[in-house]
């Protein structure tokens, strides 16, 4: 079960950041999308199998595990429910998704601090956990006032 956490969360990682640096709207784009997809999906089911000693059966990394969930599914269901009804849903799939990629990113720098036997706790935090989600929130917002409004659907999409 470990092993199919960690690789399917490493592949996330690996293609999710991808999908942050292609352009937005291409095949590509989407394909990577739909991969990184597959990746959370089977990482976020697969960790709910996982128990540490400490937690018994559901931890701090359950309840954000639950958070992704919600994070990945309503970011996967803006463009099914809303592309050519909404003309707002692209920015808040940025940001949902956005998000989503950056607690993985989070919960998997400290899962691995949290192995670690580190003398400065409150420091490392800080540092390698609070820090890294300040400027990811903060990036996310601002990216998500600059993405401009879908007036409709592409051509081809429009749905009868």
């Amino acid at each position: 079960m470990i092993a199919v956490h960690v690789v399917s969360g490493l592949l996330a990682v690996f293609v999710g950041g991808a999908v942050l640096l292609l352009p937005k709207g291409t095949r590509l784009h989407r394909y990577a999308g739909r991969t990184y997809a597959a990746g959370m999906v089977t990482m976020l089911v697969s960790s709910f199998g996982i128990a540490s000693a400490e937690d018994a059966f559901f931890g701090v990394f359950h309840a954000v595990s639950i958070a992704a969930t919600l994070l990945l599914a309503a970011g996967l269901s803006l463009p099914v429910l809303l592309r050519g009804k909404v003309g707002n849903w692209l920015p808040w799939h940025q940001r949902l998704m956005s998000t989503s990629y950056l607690t993985l990113v989070l919960t998997m720098v400290g899962q691995f601090f949290d192995s670690l036997p580190l003398p400065h706790v409150v420091l490392n935090i800080v540092v390698f956990l609070l820090a890294p989600a300040v400027v990811g929130f903060t990036l996310i917002v601002r990216s998500g006032q600059r993405t401009p409004s879908v007036p409709g659907p592409r051509p081809g999409t429009e749905v009868p």
